[in-house]
């Protein structure tokens, strides 16, 4: 029962993961000690096999653990939640955000702000991948074309 709770609540995890992953738990502990019995040939276990089957789990749970955040970081989670969504634009953010200074912000101006501003993008990042597009655009007409690649 504390661990179903420990799972639903402090691990946030919802009643169907919290008893499962609490019973793989107490199974796998329950094994351990177990064999600990079979081997210091007892079967009350021993003190230094419950503290390794402790020490197991803990170990086990951190390296899954691990890896789900790495692999849910790896392929990435929901843009809309990492994205704030941007409802007013100010005078001096439009300034900021109309880097060409035509009055006007482009899809593309727009889009140069939000990942530098929501920390998707570090600027100088940004500013070698747009660097790069111009060296690829050789008549300069804001497109790669056919032209351009040949």
């Amino acid at each position: 029962v504390i661990s179903v709770l420990t799972m639903r609540f402090y691990f946030k995890e919802g009643w169907v993961s919290a008893i499962y992953l609490s019973s793989i738990s107490v199974l796998k502990l329950d094994s351990i000690c177990l064999l600990s019995g079979v081997i210091c040939n007892h079967t009350q276990g021993s003190v230094p096999w419950l503290i390794f089957a402790t020490v197991h789990c803990v170990v086990t749970f951190s390296v899954v653990s691990h890896f789900i955040v790495s692999a849910s970081h790896y392929l990435g989670s929901d843009p809309d939640t990492a994205v704030s969504r941007l409802h007013h634009i100010s005078t001096d953010r439009f300034a900021r955000m109309d880097v060409d200074n035509d009055g006007k912000i482009s899809r593309s101006e727009f889009l140069r702000d939000r990942l530098i501003q929501d920390g998707v993008c570090d600027i100088e990042a940004l500013d070698a991948i747009l660097r790069n597009f111009d060296r690829l655009d050789k008549d300069k007409s804001g497109h790669i074309n056919t032209r351009d690649t040949l």
